[in-house]
């Protein structure tokens, strides 16, 4: 259905009292004609007028529309959605832009006026949009409104995706499903700026747009028609605005109408109805430190100087535009490469520049402008950074409500924070030593997950040979099973494997590519399922076959949103094989004995860098900005028992509250396996110790086949003969 250009036969403007009343009166009384809202500002006074129907009269005409006569100095714009356009804008503001735009600062001579035109769209505008939705959520970056154009991006992302190996789906958004299924509204936004510097008011506008900024933003774009002061005029909403579509809640949320983020019985928010509150209950749990203010070394710069003349690399002790970023745990001196010399002569001087400094640590790399170069030096006095600090950030929470299985990392060498998904890594590699922090990062990513996701949409299992290190979130309600006996780890992995073939199955009968579309689809969504081990080196001393199930959970287990987390101290090539490296390229290191360990994490070494220990990390992440990124990771308490106290606290929140009943995976992980050995359990030990004893053979595969079992099954009974004595 094709839209034409929308007018009313002529307009009316009503000066009211409250203009988000006033609107939710007409977004309530379902009008086909056009609307909206006229904004002037001079410097110290904002005039607002309704703009209705000539049949909706709600007070005198106003007469300050004497903008639009002027000639000189007027420059035009207009606002627009970033495409895709169905994406939602931020939703729980209320009226704030009024309040904001009232702010903006004017001088004696200049004059804003902005208009919102709005029209109820009553076509078919919602089935094409959740069909380009559903092309987005394929991978289709920029889904066309025309179904053709949108065939043929379909085809060729298909053909691209059989070339490529990582998977480009996107993941679910609930908000975008609760704005195609609201009433939308069609609408425009022009603004006109009388001034001589426009740029600068145009940018505090833009500041106004830019808080509702989310899946979507709106933003403004100049504009020279000649026609558009008739169309201002005259409040004519146009045909190529027939894609820009907001909701009654985005409206609401721009100009204080007072309606809920609730339609058609869909919550805007991405589990169930009270998952914010438990998140930031939880996050209230966590305890929280002041940061200390790092002092830097006020001479850092004269000592980096002096060093490189001691070294040969200038002749006088004197470097040229420098600048000095302190973070918490590193400094960064930024200068000019000394003249007649490259980076590769500074980066091969590292260890003399080192020795000279007399520091611990020093990293040398390219600067961020043309010819410049960046020292990193460790502090004197290194300060921590709290998980709650990061946790409790908008950025992070605005991370975590697009990407599925988002945890904090830490901070860069300047304190900007770093977040990653697991959604979006497939499988993490964490590998350090004793007292390099490993262990503390993981309970940090692991604690993220938690307090991030409710029961019912992530499960865990933690695999633990150490029996120390995991054992204190074994009552979580998000945690099936925390493993310490070997044997059992190996049945649990087959489990999650065959979990993760019965998901595929799924997802074939329901017509959907990942775990993401099944759960649109699905009145039952299952949760993601994240797997923990924190000593891999010992459970495959234990068992050799376990790479089998770690490199097949590796290869297919990311769309059925399975995902592993391996920690190890001693990431040596015969424990981390050239099969697992390929199937889990992301890692993450602390401090380790060698850098021939930091090449079989990441496949190259580090060079010059020496990791200080104590959450001091570097990350390799592949499509991350940089081959590789330092970091320092965050802790939950830098005392121990006051960690302990945080997890009891969290286990009592949990028990005392809704969210704390388990939720049932629709075929138990590690149910089945157990109960065929629980009916079976000494016939099936009788016959097997039978045929040990007439054939004298121990091998798995034949033992399996003459008994018609599972491997895991064969397993735990074999196990079980082993504490029997019956076998060594």
């Amino acid at each position: 259905m094709k839209i034409k250009h929308y007018r009313n036969i002529s307009n009316y403007f009503s000066e009211v009292d409250d203009i988000g009343e006033a609107l939710r009166g007409l977004l309530n009384a379902d009008i086909e004609a056009v609307f909206g809202v006229e904004i002037e500002l001079t410097k110290g006074v904002m005039s607002l007028a309704l703009i209705t129907p000539p049949y909706i009269r709600l007070g005198a005409e106003p007469r300050f529309r004497r903008l639009i006569s002027r000639e000189s100095d007027l420059n035009c714009y207009e606002g627009y959605l970033v495409e895709p356009t169905f994406l939602p804008l931020y939703e729980a503001l209320n009226g704030e832009f009024l309040r904001y735009i009232k702010e903006v600062t004017l001088d004696k001579d200049e004059a804003v006026a902005i208009q919102w035109l709005l029209k109820k769209r009553s076509d078919d505008w919602k089935l094409n949009a959740l069909e380009m939705y559903g092309s987005y959520l394929e991978g289709n970056e920029y889904p066309s409104k025309f179904r053709i154009i949108r065939t043929v991006q379909e085809k060729i992302l298909s053909t691209l995706n059989k070339m490529s190996s990582f998977d480009v789906t996107k993941p679910y958004i609930q908000e975008v499903e609760a704005k195609l299924l609201s009433e939308g509204y069609q609408f425009q936004l022009r603004a006109l700026v009388h001034s001589k510097d426009p740029d600068k008011i145009v940018e505090q506008v833009e500041g106004t747009l830019e808080k509702y900024d989310s899946y979507n933003a709106i933003r403004l774009y100049r504009q020279k028609d000649k026609r558009f002061k008739r169309l201002y005029r005259e409040c004519i909403l146009t045909y190529g605005s027939s894609t820009q579509i907001l909701s009654k809640q985005e409206i609401s949320a721009l100009f204080g109408c007072g309606i809920q983020s609730q339609e058609n019985g869909i919550k805007v928010i991405q589990s169930h109805n009270s998952s914010k509150q438990y998140t930031k209950d939880l996050i209230a749990l966590l305890p929280k430190y002041q940061r200390k203010e790092v002092k830097v070394d006020e001479n850092i710069v004269n000592k980096i100087a002096e060093a490189l003349k001691r070294v040969g690399l200038i002749k006088q002790s004197r470097v040229y535009n420098e600048s000095v970023t302190a973070g918490i745990r590193l400094t960064i001196v930024q200068c000019d490469i000394p003249k007649g010399k490259t980076i590769t002569n500074l980066i091969n001087k590292t260890a003399d520049i080192q020795a000279a400094l007399g520091v611990p640590s020093l990293s040398i790399e390219q600067g961020d402008r043309a010819d410049t170069v960046k020292f990193t030096v460790p502090n004197e006095e290194p300060a921590i950074i709290s998980l709650r600090e990061l946790i409790e950030l908008e950025s992070f929470q605005q991370f975590a409500k697009e990407n599925p299985l988002s945890f904090i990392v830490g901070v860069d060498e300047i304190n900007n924070p770093i977040y990653l998904s697991l959604s979006k890594l497939v499988h993490l590699m964490v590998a350090g030593t004793t007292g390099s922090g490993k262990s503390v990062f993981l309970n940090s990513l692991i604690l993220s997950l938690l307090v991030m996701h409710t029961p019912e949409e992530l499960r865990m299992f933690m695999i633990d040979p150490k029996q120390v290190e995991l054992q204190h979130f074994a009552g979580f309600p998000h945690v099936e099973d925390v493993i310490t006996d070997m044997q059992r780890a190996t049945v649990i992995l087959n489990a999650i494997v065959e979990e993760m073939e019965r998901r595929y199955t799924k997802f074939k009968e329901a017509g959907a590519k990942n775990i993401a579309l099944y759960n649109q689809k699905s009145e039952k969504p299952i949760p993601y399922i994240v797997c923990v081990i924190d000593e891999y080196a010992d459970l495959k001393d234990t068992n050799k076959d376990i790479e089998e199930y770690i490199a097949r959970l590796g290869q297919k287990a990311r769309a059925a949103g399975i995902h592993l987390v391996i920690a190890t101290q001693r990431p040596s090539s015969d424990i981390i094989s050239s099969r697992i490296k390929a199937n889990i390229p992301n890692a993450i290191s602390f401090n380790l004995n060698s850098n021939n360990n930091y090449k079989t994490v990441f496949g190259k070494g580090l060079g010059g860098v020496t990791l200080l220990g104590r959450g001091d990390g570097i990350m390799k992440i592949e499509g991350y900005p940089k081959e590789f990124q330092r970091f320092q990771s965050a802790i939950i308490s830098p005392d121990e028992s006051k960690e302990e106290e945080v997890f009891e606290a969290m286990i009592h929140y949990y028990s005392d509250s809704e969210t704390g009943k388990p939720y049932s995976l629709e075929v138990p992980i590690d149910n089945s396996e157990q109960e065929e050995i629980k009916d079976h359990e000494e016939p099936l030990l009788d016959q097997l110790k039978k045929i040990i004893l007439e054939t004298g053979d121990t091998k798995v595969e034949s033992l399996r086949k003459t008994l018609g079992v599972k491997n895991a099954t064969l397993i735990e009974l074999m196990s079980q003969l082993v504490d029997e004595g019956f076998l060594i």
